[in-house]
């Protein structure tokens, strides 16, 4: 359902609706961020055949696809992770990826986040998947170049998904990130709003990875342009400010968030709050 509303506004000269970024209607984009991947799943079974599940184990399957189906993601990983390393079947882990995206929150989970992550890449290492997951292992590599090759690649062969996509690598870049890999995420952050400015989810993406650098004089540019271009749009300037008070930038949010509140005729309840 995301995915849709979003891609039927991705043109070349794009003309938006104001409707669709009031913080409840996109609110709904933004919880389902992590699920954009699905426009994406491109499992090839001639070059990666599932293999046959064991009884029970294809008892486990249907069960994990239930709990999946459900939204219950943190009943249905064990599941599918008990059978992701036993089958290797990119399908299996990719559904154990899309869980951990969900509710990781412990250090031992996004442990286990990048070891399904790294071992899709190398099931299924020409997928489109791979090549969006990818891009936070070449973030975290140091490698601002390859995470841009990868997104220019995913976006040039899928360009109606476009926003989608924007969407769910600001998942990406808003945690789980090392201190030595913030150099890579400025980088890549200036490859992107040089190149897609003209996509809205872009320019979100862009001002989630400052934030997450704490690079305060880009962040604040970036939130300027959102708000100069779609003015009732504060899902970027929320979510940005979270990411700050979740490193425990305290000091960062007050000084982003006063500029911001003094401009406004009548105060932002969120904001203030």
């Amino acid at each position: 359902v995301m995915a849709c509303g979003l891609l039927a506004c991705a043109t070349e000269a794009p003309k938006y609706n104001p409707k669709e970024f009031d913080t409840a209607n996109y609110q709904k984009n933004v919880d389902n961020a992590v699920d954009a991947a699905d426009i994406l799943k491109d499992f090839d079974r001639s070059k990666v055949p599932a293999k046959p599940l064991e009884v029970q184990d294809l008892s486990t399957l249907v069960q994990a696809d239930l709990f999946y189906n459900q939204g219950q993601y943190i009943s249905a990983y064990p599941l599918y992770k008990e059978l992701a390393f036993k089958y290797k079947d990119p399908r299996i882990i990719y559904k154990a990826i899309i869980c951990l995206e969900h509710v990781s929150v412990t250090p031992k989970q996004i442990e286990e986040l990048n070891a399904l992550v790294n071992l899709f890449i190398e099931i299924d290492p020409n997928s489109k998947l791979a090549k969006l997951f990818q891009i936070k292992v070449a973030l975290r590599s140091n490698d601002p170049v390859l995470a841009k090759e990868d997104l220019d690649s995913l976006i040039d062969k899928n360009p109606k998904s476009a926003r989608a996509i924007f969407l769910f690598i600001s998942s990406i870049v808003s945690s789980d990130l090392t201190a030595d890999s913030q150099n890579a995420v400025n980088k890549f952050a200036s490859l992107v709003v040089d190149e897609y400015a003209n996509y809205p989810e872009a320019n979100l993406m862009v001002s989630v990875a400052y934030a997450n650098t704490n690079n305060l004089e880009q962040l604040t540019k970036e939130l300027d342009y959102i708000h100069a271009h779609y003015p009732n749009w504060n899902i970027p300037m929320y979510w940005s400010l979270d990411v700050l008070a979740h490193n425990n930038h305290l000091s960062e949010v007050i000084k982003v968030a006063e500029p911001i509140l003094d401009a406004q005729s009548i105060p932002d309840p969120i904001l203030q709050n």
